[in-house]
């Protein structure tokens, strides 16, 4: 009862009750004035259900699921490539620090570094804001993992791409122009945006190795919540959408 009461009173949830609330009393109040409150609580009907994990977790675990969670560690690779995020920037003062996706798929790739032993990690994202002076994503995931111990000279940045369609075409200038075997070459990204990636070096004629991290479902289970709108499932019918849409996009441009 207490989870129910949790997720029930939260103002993602309580919003759409109140809201369907109001389409219900002002039918009452217009009793017999046409039909269009019908398809306004209707239409907050179908919002509240996309938003809740019974929807979020077969549409996002559809990306998700055909890369399971690495369980044997990699060795004998040539490379590893990790695909930028992004950052959280305070303009005021210009300090910056990773957003959770960028974290996570860095973390994720010095687990494998280790795990391989020293080998090139190749960095990939250019310039964030429009400033000359503003950093780019490649050189801020540098800063960041020379902190975490990893020696810059086992650094590479590809600093030119803005979209993951460039990562794939600059990253695989890299790897030809110093002659690394992309078939030993361990690509890291988030789980729901690996299938996007590789299709991209896939049609570069570049196979990667594929290791996800950051994975956002697992597998379903019936309880009451799953029901629920949620802003949690919310966010990743959002991440799940924005996925899909660039994978068709990306195959009606040629580029995978």
């Amino acid at each position: 009862m207490y989870q129910f009461l949790s997720i029930f009173i939260k103002p993602f949830c309580l919003g759409l009750v109140i809201l369907v609330a109001l389409i219900l009393w002002q039918r009452r109040k217009r009793r017999g004035r046409g039909r269009r409150w019908i398809w306004l609580l209707a239409f907050a009907l179908l919002f509240a259900f996309v938003n809740t994990e019974f929807v979020a977790r077969p549409i996002l675990g559809s990306l998700e699921w055909r890369y399971p969670r690495q369980v044997e560690p990699l060795k004998n690779i040539d490379a590893i490539v990790v695909l930028s995020s992004g950052l959280i920037v305070d303009n005021a003062t210009g300090q910056w620090s990773p957003d959770p996706s960028m974290a996570m798929r860095l973390f994720h790739a010095v687990e494998v570094y280790h795990q391989s032993g020293p080998c090139p990690i190749i960095l990939t994202g250019g310039r964030v804001g429009s400033t000359q002076n503003a950093i780019t994503l490649a050189a801020a995931m540098r800063d960041l993992l020379v902190g975490m111990g990893i020696p810059e000279s086992d650094l590479i940045l590809e600093d030119r791409s803005r979209t993951t369609y460039e990562n794939g075409l600059y990253v695989a200038e890299i790897l030809r122009e110093r002659k690394l075997d992309p078939e030993r070459t361990v690509l890291v990204t988030s789980a729901s945006h690996m299938r996007r990636s590789e299709l991209c070096f896939q049609k570069l004629e570049m196979n990667l190795i594929p290791s996800a991290c950051n994975y956002h479902v697992c597998s379903f289970q019936w309880r009451v919540k799953e029901f629920l709108p949620q802003p949690y499932a919310a966010e990743k019918v959002s991440i799940a959408t924005h996925e899909w849409v660039g994978i068709v996009w990306y195959w009606l441009q040629g580029r995978i």
